[in-house]
């Protein structure tokens, strides 16, 4: 988010949108760049970062991943999971949370996130709602504008965007579908 000319740099607008919200820089260009598109959008960007901005949500122990079962058929993004059993984790008390393998300590951090990030941006934190394919796929654009490290799976392998290979996470949910 700066641009060069001729030897000066100068912050875009995009980069002094960044600089309102106190999450990592690739997050917070993906939270503006939703905040292009609607609100709706803008809100469930801000869901997703926050579960990202604490390392997810989500247990990675082999015994406590039924969180997987509450996004069946998602092997789109790790980041639109994150998102999905964030929203999910809202309308759960603790203890079906820990049934779920979701991390009470994250979760709780990542929701503070979220109201306080969702607060500056002037948008209602209640207003959160589960995206639709099509959301996800507009998400998912976002995603890639704020990512600096992107792989994609061509058939069985995993390649970076210059077409080298790469391993993805054993915990990650793209290996799921």
């Amino acid at each position: 988010a700066v641009s060069a000319a001729e030897g000066s740099f100068t912050v875009t607008s995009d980069g002094m949108e960044m600089t309102k919200y106190p999450i990592d820089a690739g997050y917070a260009r993906m939270v503006v760049e939703a905040a292009k598109l609607s609100p709706e959008l803008h809100l469930q960007m801000i869901a997703a970062v926050s579960a990202m901005q604490v390392h997810g949500i989500t247990s990675t122990k082999p015994d406590k991943d039924r969180w997987k079962y509450l996004v069946k058929n998602e092997n789109r993004s790790d980041i639109i999971v994150q998102l999905k059993v964030f929203i999910k984790a809202l309308g759960m008390g603790e203890d079906e949370r820990d049934d779920y393998g979701i991390l009470e300590q994250r979760y709780l951090k990542a929701k503070k996130y979220y109201d306080s990030i969702a607060e500056r941006a002037g948008l209602d934190p209640g207003e959160l709602t589960c995206p639709t394919d099509e959301d996800v796929e507009k998400l998912i654009d976002c995603i890639i504008v704020g990512s600096e490290d992107i792989f994609m799976r061509h058939g069985n392998k995993y390649r970076g965007v210059q077409g080298s290979a790469r391993n993805p996470s054993r915990s990650t949910a793209v290996l799921t579908g």
